[in-house]
This record gives C-alpha cells, sequence and structure tokens, in this order.
C-alpha cells in the first residue's frame, strides 16, 4: 500500500502516487520491514481499542474441565494445518529475502506481486471460512440437509 511506497521510495514514492511529498528519505529494502512493522502495529492498536470497549464481563462463560478427547481431535486437525501454513510463511519470507537481494526494485515489484496475489486469494479465503462456519452451524444443530447445503 501507500505504507510500502512511503518507506521503501520515500517521498519520491508519493510524488508518483500523485501525493505530496512529507519529508521522507527512501529506506530501500528495509523500508519494507518498517512498513511491515507499522501496520503491524496499527493493527495492535485497533486491537487494544476494541478490548478497552469490551464490557468487562461480555462472554464469560464458566471454565468447564478439560475434554482430552475434544483437545487431541482439535490437535489432529490444527497442527496439519499449523505446520501447512508455517511452511507457507517460510517460503514467502524466504524468496522475500531473495528478492531484497536483487535490489529495492525487485524487492518493490515482489512485494506489489504479494499484494495482487492476496487480493485475489482474500475473496475464496473468506468464502470458504463463511462455508465452514455454515457447515459447522448445521453439524451443531443436527441438520444434516442444512450441512449438504452449505458445503455446496
Amino acid at each position: 500500500g501507500v505504507a510500502d511506497w512511503l518507506f521503501i521510495f520515500g517521498d519520491a514514492g508519493l510524488v508518483d502516487l500523485g501525493l505530496p511529498a512529507v519529508g521522507m528519505p527512501a529506506l530501500g529494502v528495509s523500508g519494507v520491514a518498517w512498513a511491515s512493522s507499522v501496520a503491524t502495529l496499527g493493527q495492535l492498536g485497533v486491537m487494544a481499542l476494541a478490548v478497552r470497549r469490551t464490557e468487562p464481563g461480555a462472554g464469560d462463560e464458566p471454565l468447564r474441565a478439560l475434554d482430552r478427547p475434544a483437545l487431541a481431535r482439535v490437535f489432529s486437525v490444527g497442527v496439519p494445518l499449523g505446520l501447512q501454513l508455517g511452511a507457507e510463511v517460510g517460503v514467502f519470507a524466504l524468496v522475500g529475502v531473495m528478492m531484497g537481494a536483487m535490489g529495492t526494485l525487485a524487492a518493490a515489484a515482489h512485494q506489489v506481486a504479494l499484494q495482487l496475489s492476496s487480493l485475489t486469494f482474500a475473496a475464496s479465503l473468506g468464502i470458504g471460512a463463511a462455508t465452514g462456519v455454515q457447515v459447522g452451524r448445521a453439524i451443531g444443530r443436527g441438520d444434516r440437509g442444512a450441512t449438504r447445503r452449505a458445503g455446496l
């Protein structure tokens, strides 16, 4: 986004986007790390505000005994998914480092390609997540017909 352009190319990047200069120097490849850090801190700030505005006790439930078989089922699905996601993130990070070694322009082009692929992937990921929720709710209700319909 704009933060990437600002931190990578500095004022020259902002001017290229038709925005006014703000006195920011070009940081090159390290600007990618700065942009990511600023974005992550912004997300943390939004989450902190959301937590602060939540009423005390909202959603609190009494603590129940640990259901070991249920926990084992969750881990049997969650651990492989987590390993797959970790490998995927690791590959993206490795390629990012490789692009950074090729120079600022290569790193910026790689970032643009990642943003475009993320944009197209987000819609299908959202549909998949929503479908999973609907299937889970139907299974929870014991409604086999709704489970089939939600899965289609």
